[in-house]
């Protein structure tokens, strides 16, 4: 009943829009044009809409074009001495300035003959020749199953395997939840999701939506030696500017929730500011999620940009977020009968960077505090009282981090970069567990001994505090000799809590073969150290000295150019995983061993092999086909000798994913224009045509991800992996689905209206996550996200 509810107020809503507004036929395109090495502005730049020069750059790297037609376009930005760069999917908009700023890249010039291309829609990114890809806004917010989802989205690399389609964890080529480096406008972020959970880097719902980010640089492996302390990946996030030219405003309803943002420029117009609010709207839609509870969130993302002088500029971002969730009268982890979890969590970052230009070199000087917080109690069905109370974790950790980044990006032997940050760590882990006793039953179902009891130590409890320091510092070093690149870096990390630390040597080269092409064979390789989490540091006195495991990567990639919008790329790799910390119990053959410390005795390896091939959107047709056969294995800690291995927890061994889109123009059609009247009031709904409609479809297969097969023991009534067993020696069944994706622009006067349909696992496909194992003998399966509808409705004022 909500659900409709929520329809029919949305569309009163856009109906009553479309009674109000006429249509209008242009609107304009402006921004500012930079170079991505040094940061100053480039005069003299073509900007060209779809084939046609429009503008020349000023000497402040300006520009605005005027009268462009409604719509999407091709945008692409030519200078001699620079690398071309095309953006896909522009959407002007009726009478309104679109902004569109752009770094290029320096690129040497050919003497023999010199040649610029008209178009370029690839972007590389050049400090990481391998396992790197750049995704804009367009590529993010029209991917099936992304439902608006920046990380959902990411899972489309062939790299990148999902945990679970309630969560939206990158996992990155055998590694594990918790191992994806997150920056922000360079601010380190230790989870950006609602509802997330210590030492993970996932949840339900991410907190930044795509309407504001500008582009994003993943790295899947072997990455530059300015990102630290993740062992797998880094997802690097710029986020856009506010409009400087006029003020904006959006509501939307989604997903992701209902909300808003405004954007507009400061006073005097020296800058701009964005201002973005959300809140949960899930409850509306709990039905077709089939949710036993309701979870309730809020969020805030908010930036400002000051222009100083032409050589400063100073950044402000501020994120909140607030999530809360009651489960009630549900089947008990902790003791018989059900239970009531009661979860609380919230996070906020603020931060400052400012940007100087000098002559011959930029700096980067960032300020930041990250604060995340948690307050879970699990208490017996109805009583909820102290006396009854089975768990609890109240806990928070924050990172207080001064950065600063120096850049030399043109000296007489290459590009050279210096970097140093510090970070205070302040944590404190809070828990408690009612002691949960295992008994010996006798044949007649009666209680006949105690066999142990589990427990958090003497106290059942664990009250711990850090208050410390991590000190990062790198060198990064660049050159082209001829066709060959080099990228090296080195970098230091270490924990004055732990008093442990690290050297990671990094390497790049890229070889481009001759005739320009667009061939190249690429190298990387590098180690990446991570710390331990707070919560395995502070969860027994033991744990205080543990190492930070770290991961030895070889990659070698082959990409071709196969048209100016077609890629293809291979990529091998080898990854070998040292000093991953376990708790000490996976070391020991006793069943009932229950030790709280850990040691780094954690060992293993990942390698495979990975396909891409990648269309951008030309001829209105684009799509991605990923394919990946890895093979990820780890040591079986309780053998002695050391040579026994297991398959890892997301070895899913084939993974293949494949994505195709098309975008239907209706308002180029004459027969569209003449009947547009009658749509008028209904084309702004995904099933209906509209202005422009993007359709795009989604399939994934993942091979069965392996998973121990406990035992049930009658006399302990309980469920347990017996020391001869092997682990991971069962698979569950490969994991299907399709997605449907409907997006929707109609654009009016004064106001244009974005609309989207998704309908996720789209043949309702039952795919098997794990088993429930019950205190009576029996297990259930737990089944992934059935069919799910999701729509969304965004205004722009």
């Amino acid at each position: 009943m909500k659900s409709l509810k929520f329809i029919l107020v949305t569309i009163l809503f856009s109906t009553i829009a479309s009674f109000l507004f006429a249509d209008g036929r242009t609107g304009s395109l402006s921004g500012w044009i930079t170079d991505k090495e040094t940061k100053k502005p480039i005069m003299g730049v073509g900007v060209m809409v779809e084939d046609s020069v429009r503008y020349i750059s000023d000497v402040k790297g300006r520009y605005i074009i005027h009268n462009i037609p409604i719509g999407s376009h091709q945008i692409t930005f030519n200078r001699l001495g620079y690398k071309t760069q095309t953006k896909i999917n522009i959407f002007v908009k009726p009478n309104r300035s679109t902004i569109l700023n752009v770094s290029l890249y320096p690129e040497a010039i050919k003497m023999s003959g010199i040649t610029v291309k008209n178009k370029q829609f690839f972007i590389e990114i050049p400090d990481a020749p391998v396992s790197s890809k750049n995704l804009d806004v367009e590529e993010i917010r029209l991917q099936p199953s992304g439902t608006y989802d920046i990380q959902r989205a990411i899972q489309a690399l062939p790299a990148v395997v999902s945990g679970s389609d309630t969560e939206n964890e990158i996992i990155v080529r055998g590694g594990n939840y918790g191992e994806n480096l997150f920056v922000i406008d360079n601010i380190e972020l230790s989870n950006p999701n609602h509802f997330a959970w210590q030492g993970t880097g996932g949840g339900p719902i991410c907190i930044l939506s795509p309407e504001f980010i500008k582009e994003i640089d993943f790295y899947a492996g072997a990455f530059p030696s300015k990102y630290g302390d993740k062992a797998s990946s880094v997802l690097d996030i710029t986020t856009r500017n506010g409009n400087e030219n006029r003020f904006e405003a959006k509501l939307d309803i989604g997903m992701a929730g209902y909300g808003g943002n405004i954007e507009g420029p400061l006073p005097g117009k020296n800058g701009s500011y964005i201002f973005s609010y959300h809140r949960s709207f899930l409850s509306l839609v709990s039905e077709s999620f089939g949710l036993t509870a309701v979870p309730n969130y809020h969020s805030i993302f908010a930036k400002q940009v000051f222009h100083i002088s032409p050589a400063q500029k100073l950044t402000l971002n501020q994120i909140w977020a607030n999530d809360w969730i009651d489960i009630l009268d549900e089947a008990s982890t902790y003791s018989e009968g059900n239970q009531d979890i009661y979860a609380k969590s919230g996070q906020y970052a603020i931060g400052a960077t400012l940007r100087s230009i000098f002559k011959s070199s930029y700096s980067l000087l960032t300020l930041y505090r990250n604060y995340n917080w948690w307050h879970t109690d699990v208490y017996e069905a109805n009583k909820k009282v102290a006396d009854h109370r089975l768990f609890y974790n109240h806990s928070y950790e924050t990172h207080n981090t001064l950065k600063f980044d120096l850049n030399f990006p043109k000296t007489n032997i290459g590009k050279i970069s210096f970097g140093l940050n510090l970070k205070n760590v302040e944590t404190n882990d809070e828990r408690f567990m009612r002691p949960d006793t295992v008994f010996l039953y006798n044949e007649a179902g009666d209680i006949d001994s105690i066999l142990c009891v589990y427990s958090y130590g003497p106290n059942n409890k664990i009250d711990d505090k850090i208050n410390d320091y991590k000190i990062g510092s790198h060198i990064q070093y660049k050159h082209n000799f001829g066709l060959l690149s080099l990228n090296a870096g080195l970098r230091y990390d270490c924990f004055t809590y732990t008093e442990q630390g690290g050297i990671s040597p990094r390497l790049g080269l890229k070889y481009m073969f001759p005739a320009d092409a667009g061939t190249s064979l690429n190298f990387g390789l590098g180690r990446h150290y991570q710390n331990p989490e707070y919560y395995q540091l502070t969860f027994d006195e033991l744990n205080k000295y543990l190492k930070p495991k770290f991961t030895d990567q070889i990659v070698v990639g082959f990409e071709q150019l196969l048209s100016e919008d077609i890629k293809a790329s291979v990529e091998t790799y080898y990854k070998k995983y040292k000093d991953v910390p376990i708790n000490y119990a996976m070391t020991t053959t006793d069943p009932n061993d229950w030790d709280t410390y850990f040691v780094n005795v954690g060992a293993g390896y990942a390698k495979g092999i990975e396909l891409f091939l990648q269309k951008k959107v030309k001829d209105d047709f684009w799509g991605t086909l990923s394919y990946s056969y890895s093979i990820a294995k780890a040591k079986d800690p309780r053998d002695p000798g050391g040579e026994k291995e297991f398959n890892w927890d997301f070895d899913y061994r084939h993974v293949f994913t494949g994505v195709l889109g098309y975008k239907i123009e209706f308002m180029k059609y004459y027969w569209f224009e003449k009947s547009k009247k009658w749509f008028n009031y209904i084309n702004w709904i995904p099933i209906f045509p509209s202005d422009e409609t993007e359709i795009s479809i989604k399939y994934r297969y993942l091979g069965g991800k392996p998973y121990t097969k406990p035992e049930y023991d009658p006399s302990l009534r309980r469920w347990r992996v017996l020391p001869e067993k092997d682990i991971n020696n069962k698979r569950f069944p490969a994991y299907k689905r399709f997605d449907l994706h409907i997006h929707h622009r109609k654009f009016f006067d004064r106001i244009n209206i974005v609309s989207y349909l998704e309908i996720d696992n789209l043949f309702n496909t039952k795919n098997i996550w794990d088993y429930t194992y019950r205190e009576d003998g029996t297990k259930e399966k737990i089944y992934q996200w059935g069919r799910m509808i999701v729509v969304g409705v965004m205004v722009e004022f």
